[in-house]
């Protein structure tokens, strides 16, 4: 046990004495995007971070550390070795970084002060948590281990406490027990004594009631006797008048007698019934005092067991309690070999002056230790006040003078004047640290309103943000004035209580308070400058955003993006020299700049290509030396550049082969619907056909119906799911059959697909990713549009009539009276890209396979 407690003790000292730590981060997580909202990546991504440690030499914070590059990421979950060797109370400054190839981003710096070894997890600035430790180990592996052991040792401790703990709370228990016990056997020992009275009392009235009854039974013999006497001479004295008077009195006092008896007996029962309770719970309380003598005597050897239990802990307590402080003092005596040697020989020669203790003791001595006993019994009633135990220690000092030439003699009335001593610095420091303490609240007031008034423009910056100038600058003189009145407040107090630790502590406040107030009110009087920077760039990012967001290459202007890049030149010009480049807006403006300039050069390159596509090569020059223009050194522009005009050829080649494509497969579309021509009209002849007279067919309608209308013939048409109100003045409504519609959109999206899956091909021929502006299949149309329509049912028609102003523009549309219009059903359709029926169409002869050779 004592060899293991000696392990834990010399492994806690060797973590006390230890110099030199080590710096780890344990875990970051820091914001998706930035504090305005918007991410750290103009892509959108999350940041790439870097975590850089600086450490201050001379005077300067230099870098000493840079970790490995985490990219789109905004969570770390690992342990990071600084390799960065510290010492206990220093500092460090971390700063967390989101690497662009643009510009770096600062995340976050944070000021760490080297302390203990636990692990600290703070936030700051658009860090959401990081979690550091000091270690004096080089590797986090032996940092680990040592942890282990570490715990391994503090929970054989903390095992050990638990033991006392809970043998104190034991020992307490049992106690009260006891107490509970001399309680409850007081109390016991009163109602035995009560009982025994009771019973006693009840013995003695047992004992009369004996005696009286038997008083009763002999009168009662008595008078039987005397009245069968009398019964007796009845026969020879029943006539007499005398014998008749004697009897009615015997008689009489017979039943006097009888009831008397009757009285006695119920007295008697109420007796024997009171004795027979009294005796019964005078055995319940002979069972129960013996119940607890028994009980008594358990829990009294519980409590003595427990005792000695409890001293055999507390004796180990001392011993290894003993063993640590020989630990403490072999590892100090290791880095004071000479000074102990030293005092070794100076105690060995007081030794030896003192060894005669043999000597005679002086008057003097006898009057010190005398004036000393007195000194020492007025001091116990000092209260401790400071100045009552200094002036006891003044008069205490020349008697213990006389007595320290002799330490062994007078060794404890010299113990004694070295506590008063003690006692009496430490009331007198404390008095002084009093004194200071309320001298200090006049200093810290103002010390106090000026961190309380940067702590609430700090948490609340849209207060900050409403300030004007005027109300700036008045904030700033306030600041000012409190500075100025802090520095008088601390000048008096150093004047009246000279150089003092807690004056010292505050001066470091006032200083580091007087730093953040400069801080503060530089930034204070930039608000109105930074918030018109602010609003500025808010509104060139709106219109530059939507000036992307309805961006449609090559028909678009660069010269709309060219104006916002140079209203972002002018205004991040401004922002630097007011703010300087390193400034969270001149960074912001920096990003808009630089996305005015992507996709200025976008624009100019794309009306190049378009120039190019329509052989006009000077305005496809002028539009590429625009864009170069832009580009200047920036690489990622120049990436951009590189891209667009490597492309603009081969998107030329693809467009070309796209429209010869679309143009082949049109024709054949052609080709295919005039084939059918001959066999639409054969079709159409089934039908009987009736001229388009509305009233007419309204009238007969049940007899018109399923007759197809004769002049059913368009040059052209809008394309219509629903159907068409066409000619005939507009009082005919042609709408599709249903299995028709179906198979019309079906050849629709055939065509599509087919020349789709070609565009595909010719696009990967020539590498091209980007399909936005390439030729494209589009629906060709109704052209020389013959329906076959048949008569269905009749509908109520709204027709809408425009209202024009005086410039012929229209300004409304109202209702004209409603009409009855016929409703003809669409059997067949013959136009010059479709011809389809209900028993043939146009596409199912349709040839595809050598559209396009590659």
């Amino acid at each position: 046990m004592i060899k293991q407690i000696a392990i834990i003790f010399s492994l806690l000292l060797v973590f006390c004495y230890a110099e030199s730590k080590r710096l780890y981060i344990s875990s970051i997580e820091v914001s998706a995007k930035k504090p305005n909202g918007k991410s750290w990546d103009f892509t959108g991504k999350k940041p790439d971070v870097r975590i850089e440690v600086l450490q201050q030499k001379n005077g300067k914070w230099k870098k000493t550390f840079t970790s490995a590059l985490f990219k789109n990421t905004t969570n770390i979950d690992q342990v990071i070795n600084t390799n960065i060797d510290v010492d206990h109370g220093s500092k460090v400054k971390i700063k967390v970084v989101d690497v662009d190839s643009f510009q770096n981003d600062v995340i976050g710096e944070y000021e760490v002060t080297v302390t203990d070894e636990k692990t600290h997890t703070v936030n700051f600035f658009s860090v959401k948590s990081l979690s550091y430790f000091f270690s004096p180990y080089k590797t986090f592996l032996e940092h680990q281990n040592a942890l282990k052991k570490k715990a391994s040792q503090n929970a054989q401790v903390e095992s050990l406490r638990k033991q006392i703990a809970e043998l104190r709370a034991e020992n307490e228990r049992l106690q009260l027990q006891q107490q509970s016990s001399s309680s409850s056997d007081d109390k016991w020992k009163q109602q035995y004594e009560a009982k025994l009275r009771d019973y006693n009392t009840l013995l003695s009235e047992k004992s009369r009631w004996q005696q009286q009854s038997a008083n009763w039974k002999r009168q009662y013999e008595d008078k039987q006797r005397e009245y069968n006497a009398l019964q007796s001479q009845q026969p020879q004295q029943q006539n007499t008048t005398k014998w008749q008077t004697l009897y009615q009195e015997k008689s009489q006092e017979y039943n006097t007698l009888q009831s008397e008896k009757s009285r006695w007996q119920q007295q008697s029962a109420n007796w024997k019934r009171q004795y027979e309770d009294k005796e019964r719970q005078y055995n319940a309380l002979q069972s129960q005092k013996s119940h607890w003598q028994q009980q008594s005597t358990k829990w009294k050897q519980q409590y003595e067991d427990k005792l000695r239990e409890y001293n055999t802990v507390q004796n180990e307590k001392s011993r290894w309690k003993r063993q640590y402080e020989d630990l403490k003092k072999s590892s100090l005596a290791n880095n004071n070999t000479t000074s102990n040697n030293t005092t070794a020989s100076n105690n060995n020669t007081t030794n030896n002056s003192d060894t005669n203790t043999s000597r005679t003791i002086t008057a003097a001595e006898k009057q010190a230790r005398t004036k000393l006993d007195s000194i020492f019994r007025w001091a116990k009633y000092a209260n401790g006040n400071p100045n009552k135990l200094m002036n006891y220690y003044k008069q205490a000092q020349p008697f213990a003078d006389v007595l320290a030439k002799y330490p062994a003699q007078h060794k404890e009335h010299l113990e004694k004047y070295r506590a008063l001593q003690k006692n009496a610095e430490e009331a007198q420091a404390a008095k002084i640290a009093k004194d200071i303490n309320y001298e200090l609240r006049k200093a810290k007031y103002y010390l106090d309103k000026n961190n309380d008034w940067i702590k609430y423009y700090r948490d609340n910056p849209q207060q900050m943000q409403k300030l004007s100038d005027t109300d700036a600058q008045g904030i700033v003189q306030q600041f000012n004035n409190n500075i100025e009145l802090g520095n008088e407040a601390l000048q008096k107090l150093e004047k009246k209580f000279g150089t003092h630790a807690i004056i010292e502590a505050y001066k470091k406040q006032w200083l580091t308070s007087q730093k953040e107030v400069q801080t503060f009110t530089n930034s204070l009087s930039n608000s109105s400058t930074i918030n018109n920077l602010q609003k500025r760039l808010a509104e060139l990012q709106k219109s530059l955003n939507k000036q992307i967001n309805g961006y449609k290459s090559p028909h678009f202007s660069p010269l709309s993006f060219a104006h916002y890049a140079d209203e972002l030149q002018r205004l991040h010009t401004q922002s630097q020299k007011d703010l300087g480049a390193a400034h969270n807006v001149s960074q912001e403006i920096s990003k808009a700049l630089f996305l005015a300039k992507k996709w200025t050069v976008i624009a100019y390159c794309d009306q190049g290509i378009l120039a190019r596509k329509n052989n006009n090569k000077y305005f496809m020059k002028q539009s590429f030396d625009n864009a170069q223009k832009i580009v200047g050194n920036n690489k990622e522009l120049q990436q951009i550049f590189t891209e667009k005009t490597a492309s603009s050829s081969n998107i030329g080649l693809a467009d070309a082969e796209l429209r010869k494509v679309k143009e082949k497969l049109l024709q054949r579309i052609a080709a295919e619907s005039q084939r059918l021509s001959q066999d639409f009209n054969s079709y159409d002849s089934h039908f009987e056909h009736i001229r388009p007279k509305r009233q007419q067919i309204l009238d007969s309608l049940e007899y018109e119906k399923g007759k197809a209308l004769s002049n059913a013939q368009f040059t052209t048409l809008q394309w219509s799911k629903n159907g068409w109100y066409l000619q005939h003045d507009g009082t005919f409504y042609y709408t599709w059959d249903a299995s028709l519609w179906k198979r019309f959109r079906q050849i629709e999206l055939d065509h599509y697909k087919i020349f789709r899956d070609v565009r595909s091909k010719i696009l990967q021929k020539y590498n091209i990713k980007d399909t936005e502006g390439r030729v494209d299949w589009h629906f060709p149309g109704f052209h020389d549009v013959k329906f076959i329509a048949v008569v269905e049912k009749t509908a109520t028609y709204v027709a809408k009539k425009n209202v024009r102003d005086a410039y012929g523009r229209v300004i409304a549309q109202v209702d004209q009276d409603p009409i009855q219009v016929v409703n003809v059903q669409i059997m067949g359709i013959k136009s010059k890209y479709f011809t389809l029926w209900c028993d043939n169409d146009s596409h199912r002869n349709l040839q595809t396979d050598d559209l396009w050779n590659k």
